[in-house]
């Protein structure tokens, strides 16, 4: 008898896609921003109902730094890795004074500590368009998939807008 492997489609059904970097829209100015800054090291962020995909560069000392765009730092590769979502301990959004003009910002995912001994305890997913909307559909899902310790934060008052 044989075994069939399931899709990913059918493994995944039941996740709700609640981020994916690959489709966000861009405005202008955003898309000229990110282009420039983000090159050849654009980073893939996921977030669904059920876990958190990142990939996470590998990167070398720039030995001289003579082609002025690679900066300090030469990217040899990446990797991609995940966390589930019941490690989010709380979500904060930030904008800089550059992001204000590309109507983007930061989002920050703070983990439990001691959860994911492979990274930081922190994600920040950088030059997210729609920066406040986002953060607030994404807060409102998540507390909505009773996370214990995301609903513990929000108990306490730790969350962004009380």
């Amino acid at each position: 008898m044989s075994v069939v492997a399931p899709t990913s489609q059918e493994m995944y059904r039941d996740e709700e896609i609640l981020f994916d970097s690959s489709k966000v829209q861009r405005g202008c100015i955003g898309q000229c921003h990110h282009n420039a800054v983000n090159c050849c090291c654009s980073n893939y962020i996921k977030i669904t109902s059920k876990r958190v995909m990142f990939t996470v560069w590998n990167k070398i000392p720039c030995p001289c730094d003579i082609c002025g765009i690679c900066g300090p730092i030469i990217p040899v590769g990446k990797k991609i890795s995940q966390f589930d979502t019941v490690v989010i301990r709380d979500i904060d959004a930030k904008q800089d004074c550059l992001q204000m003009f590309t109507d983007e910002g930061d989002i920050i995912i703070y983990k439990i500590e001691g959860t994911d001994v492979s990274h930081s305890p922190m994600l920040k997913i950088r030059d997210v368009p729609n920066i406040f909307p986002m953060f607030d559909d994404l807060s409102y899902h998540l507390a909505n998939l009773h996370l214990p310790h995301f609903e513990a934060g929000l108990r306490r008052g730790n969350h962004l807008f009380q």
